[in-house]
């Protein structure tokens, strides 16, 4: 059964997804998640600082002019997510 290491739980709490720790520690994306689950670490209210990095340097990309299609290049977002996040 796997047990996640001090290492991989660090990574969760740092923004990291199953998909990216599951890919480090050579199982499944469930069997993170799942094991995550049991610990107490909760799947859906984690934060998420690469998202919210994101939408701060967003909204400071439109107010320094660049346009939504520029700023989804620069962020790696979608043009919809950048109009949600800059409203």
């Amino acid at each position: 059964m796997y047990q996640p290491t001090p290492d991989h739980i660090d990574m969760w709490r740092r923004g990291w997804s199953c998909t990216a720790i599951s890919d480090v520690a050579g199982v499944s994306k469930d069997t993170v998640c799942r094991a995550m689950n049991r610990l107490g670490f909760d799947l859906h209210s984690r934060p998420k600082p690469t998202v919210e990095a994101a939408r701060i340097e967003s909204r400071r990309l439109k107010e320094s002019g660049e346009s939504v299609t520029r700023i989804s290049d620069i962020v790696g977002y979608s043009e919809r997510q950048i109009r949600r996040w800059i409203k």
